[in-house]
């Protein structure tokens, strides 16, 4: 974070707000304080580079050089890839720099992030951007900060709601307050009610903060909102970003990536789009982030048989579809059809091996199974299904009782995927195996915060809950660590 400065130096204060925001200031400055003091150690003789006061903290730029791009090219999913930290704060401000490495990474494009820099534009394509809840004092903060960052975009045209207008897209802010805590929270819709952009904050020492940290975000998104409809190809860019979006694994921003993908099929309509939606339903059963399953069996199944209508000659459309199927217990015989036609039209395709690696795992061919994932492994190098791969690459070493790898997949799984919640369920059990007692607790802690009844008992006597493999090992035979 310091690194990320353009001085590599930040405020106490600022520290404090991104990574103790549910704490009082004494009790964050406390931690802070904990925090540098456990650093400084890490660090041994290199301490010295680490500067400190009462207001500020600091690399030493005569002993610290930092280069985002050394080594090997640097991408905006690579900035601090696998740590967990679970403050909103934290995540809001690593979304914010995320973005403005993913922006730069594009080719000719403006640097949507510093606002001044994006003057001027296509008037005779204009953007229009309706205020929803202007009237309300908060609504009425964040449109003025948002028309300070955007006033000289001349392809921008911002408006209130006067009932008798039209819009591109509408701005929605919320505020709700529960238990004396108040909750910020807004949204960007375009006409036909996608949402590609949603984001909140808990409001903790002054909503101000929270306005102007949103206002930011929200002037970011109408400014790519803007780019995409000056691009020779918007809808290539808004599949790229629902990607994206879809493996963060988080509830909302998987709507916000189904959003952005039924945006893209307005510009260009892809069957493969279909496929990938199919395969998100997936993902949101497979994670429990909501409840209407058979709805989503249903949605799942139809877009699936779409793709295959209007798509079927695509390898990733198969592949993708096969592991649709297989999850839903759909038409097994066709699942194996479709994953080796996949393999054959496509041989280094990650996806492909990777179907092929579940199929052969659901029909008790294990071996198969694990050359499979090892070969989907090495097919994906650092790409977006790498922790995907490792997921199965665990599923195939319990099958086959080592459990020592398949807790070194697991682990690989979860680092490159901090909210993906099978590795986590399956390195807890592994960990009981272990002995592995604090961080099994851990694990469960994290685990109950997402699903509250969750135990190895649920995984052992519910036959719907998807750990499969999990279920049919001596892994779920042992207690959960907070049973006596």
């Amino acid at each position: 974070m310091l690194a990320r400065a353009d001085d590599f130096r930040r405020s106490r204060r600022w520290v404090e707000s991104k990574l103790w925001s549910d704490r009082a200031q004494p009790q964050a400055s406390g931690s802070l304080r904990q925090a540098l003091t456990e650093i400084r150690t890490c660090l041994g003789i290199h301490r010295d580079c680490l500067i400190a006061n009462r207001r500020n903290i600091a690399l030493d730029p005569k002993i610290i050089a930092v280069n985002f791009q050394s080594g090997k090219q640097f991408s905006s999913a690579d900035l601090f890839e696998g740590l967990d930290v679970r403050d909103p704060e934290f995540e809001a401000w690593l979304t914010m720099e995320r973005q403005e490495i993913r922006q730069a990474e594009l080719p000719h494009s403006p640097p949507i992030s510093r606002f001044s820099n994006f003057l001027g534009g296509n008037p005779d394509n204009q953007l229009t951007v309706m205020f929803k809840d202007a009237d309300d004092p908060v609504g009425f903060a964040i449109e003025h900060q948002i028309s300070q960052n955007l006033t000289e975009v001349s392809s921008i045209r911002l408006i209130g709601d006067s009932g008798d207008q039209t819009a591109d897209a509408t701005l929605r802010t919320n505020v709700i307050t529960e238990m004396n805590r108040q909750h910020l929270s807004a949204q960007l819709i375009l006409a036909n009610g996608t949402i590609v952009w949603t984001a909140s904050r808990n409001v903790i020492g002054g909503i101000e903060k929270c306005v102007f940290a949103l206002s930011n975000e929200a002037s970011e998104m109408i400014l790519r909102l803007l780019q995409s409809r000056d691009s020779t190809n918007p809808a290539e860019k808004l599949r790229e970003r629902a990607l994206d979006e879809l493996f963060s694994f988080d509830a909302a921003r998987l709507r916000v990536a189904d959003g952005l993908f039924s945006a893209a099929q307005e510009y260009n309509f892809d069957p493969l789009v279909l496929a990938w939606q199919a395969f998100l339903r997936m993902i949101i059963i497979n994670e429990r982030l909501e409840n209407d399953v058979q709805g989503l069996r249903e949605q799942a199944n139809e877009l699936a048989r779409k793709a295959l209508e209007h798509g079927g000659d695509n390898p990733t459309l198969l592949a993708l579809v096969s592991q649709v199927n297989l999850f839903l217990g759909i038409d097994l015989d066709g699942v194996e059809i479709l994953s080796r036609i996949a393999a054959e039209r496509k041989p280094g395709s990650a996806l492909a091996q990777m179907s092929m690696s579940a199929l052969a795992l659901r029909s008790g061919k294990i071996e198969e199974a694990k050359h499979f994932a090892e070969s989907s492994l090495t097919s994906t190098g650092q790409g977006r299904l790498k922790h995907w791969s490792h997921m199965l690459n665990c599923l195939a070493e319990i099958a086959t009782g080592d459990f020592r790898a398949a807790t070194r997949h697991a682990e690989c799984a979860l680092a490159l995927a901090p909210s993906f919640r099978p590795p986590l369920r399956h390195l807890y059990a592994l960990d009981v195996e272990a002995g592995r007692e604090s961080r099994a607790r851990n694990s469960l802690k994290k685990l109950r915060s997402q699903e509250p009844i969750f135990s190895l008992k649920m995984i052992r006597d519910v036959p719907e809950y998807p750990a499969k493999t999990l279920r049919e090992s001596s892994l779920v035979k042992f207690r959960d660590v907070d049973e006596s």
